[in-house]
């Protein structure tokens, strides 16, 4: 068999420690993996860097010409695993470079060694630990964090949020739950002003830097143009058979995984990678017994 992947990203990007990169000089450096060893042959896998723009159901448009490719990959099984959108520096999307992404991160530890006063707007995992890694580190800095929920962490137990809430308090993070701030039209100004933030439950925060790290946004559009069905109209997450065959009788070949599929389980990087095995497996077992 023969994978192809098509990915945008010149290099595998380590979302996971980008908080600490937006800290900490130098860790920006180490996050980033080119893809061009993935295979050990042309004949057995190939990554190719490309965007695409199209699925139809025996082939996938992309925005370039590949060599060995044009712009059009065939294909005869499909997972779809585009993943979602969040906002940076929790995740660069929109960074197809090793060095546009770097000098990304280092923009964002510029931004935070000028502030003096810091809102971080949602209490997931990024927001968490973007909070602790600059009162850490800048301890002269005030750092408050405005959640949406009455706890942090919300798909776990709640053993974690209170874990989570002992270390914010233990660094001196002013911790804001239930509670929502209004992000003004056209977004916030990085111009360092001291402005007053107001929330929907009629507080105001006072801060020079604001830093979004709200939920995800599921890219899921471009199977959408192919297979609305598939489609969870409530979420914009694409609905699985428990194969994670895509919800679509019309298309058996084309499967879901990661953080786009709609599936119970919470979206972090062990859950993507058994889906990915399990989309794997069946596949084999398609190839094995056409029928």
């Amino acid at each position: 068999h023969r994978l192809i992947v098509i990915e945008k990203h010149s290099h595998f990007h380590y979302m996971f420690a980008f908080p600490r990169a937006c800290v900490i000089t130098g860790w920006e450096n180490e996050l980033f993996v080119p893809f061009n060893n993935v295979f050990d042959s042309p004949e057995k896998g190939q990554v190719i860097q490309a965007v695409a723009t199209n699925i139809t159901k025996t082939h996938v448009e992309l925005d370039r010409s590949v060599e060995g490719f044009g712009t059009i990959v065939e294909y005869e099984y499909l997972i779809y695993a585009t993943g979602a959108r969040h906002p940076e520096p929790g995740n660069l999307n929109d960074h197809d470079t090793k060095a546009g992404a770097i000098q990304r991160l280092k923009e964002m530890q510029e931004k935070i060694q000028k502030a003096s006063k810091i809102l971080l707007i949602g209490g997931g995992a990024v927001g968490l630990e973007l909070a602790v890694e600059i009162r850490e580190h800048f301890p002269e800095k005030e750092v408050t964090l405005v959640h949406s929920r009455d706890r942090y962490m919300l798909s776990y137990n709640y053993g974690l949020h209170e874990k989570a809430a002992e270390i914010l308090t233990k660094f001196d993070v002013r911790q804001i739950l239930s509670d929502r701030v209004i992000i003004p039209d056209g977004g916030f100004v990085d111009n360092f002003k001291m402005i007053k933030v107001p929330t929907k439950g009629g507080k105001e925060i006072e801060c020079d830097l604001q830093i979004l790290c709200t939920g995800m946004t599921p890219q899921s559009d471009l199977l959408a143009k192919l297979s609305p069905s598939s489609i969870n109209p409530t979420n914009r997450l694409v609905k699985t058979k428990p194969s994670l065959q895509i919800a679509d009788d019309n298309f058996p070949n084309i499967y879901t995984a990661g953080d786009v599929a709609d599936l119970e389980d919470v979206k972090t990087g062990g859950a993507a990678w058994r889906q990915g095995e399990l989309c794997m497996r069946n596949i084999c077992k398609m190839i094995a017994n056409p029928k």
